[in-house]
């Protein structure tokens, strides 16, 4: 029962948006986000978030290690995207085998659920790049499949 309650929190909850995102940069939840039209390999994505800085803000792929910002995004992505694709995000377990850290802190990416699908991470050495998958929900993928990005400003 926690763990519904969990999830229906991450998933529910929507909060006001600030206003000052630069550029095509858009306002969800605490932060700004770019999501790309164009599909890219995880590393040419990880590149794409750095070259588009409006303002001369750093940015990268997203980190979302909060349950509330997960749903946040997720629900913006069902009303304005396309729910059906796949997003890389900025985590990858290319530095130790299992351990995901986000690129742009070296933090390591909350585990389970509510944040991961359930038996993810599930692709060994194959599959070190972190997505946010049609599911709503974290996945491992293989990082050269072309997918959108979410890049995010730091």
């Amino acid at each position: 029962m926690k763990l519904i309650a969990t999830i229906l929190v991450c998933l529910g909850l929507l909060v006001a948006a600030q206003d000052d995102c630069p550029g095509e940069y858009i306002s969800i939840g605490s932060h700004c986000y770019w999501i790309s039209n164009d599909e890219y390999s995880w590393d040419d994505g990880r590149d794409q978030c750095t070259t588009y800085q409006p303002d001369h803000r750093s940015a990268g792929l997203a980190h979302i290690d909060d349950c509330k910002e997960l749903g946040e995004v997720w629900r913006y992505i069902v009303e304005n995207e396309d729910p059906t694709e796949d997003y890389w995000i900025g985590g990858s377990d290319e530095a130790e085998e299992g351990v995901y850290r986000w690129h742009s802190t070296g933090h390591e990416v909350p585990r389970g659920i509510p944040f991961w699908f359930p038996g993810q991470p599930d692709g060994a050495e194959e599959e070190n790049a972190l997505s946010l998958s049609k599911t709503g929900y974290f996945a491992d993928e293989a990082a050269s499949i072309p997918q959108r990005i979410i890049c995010q400003l730091l």
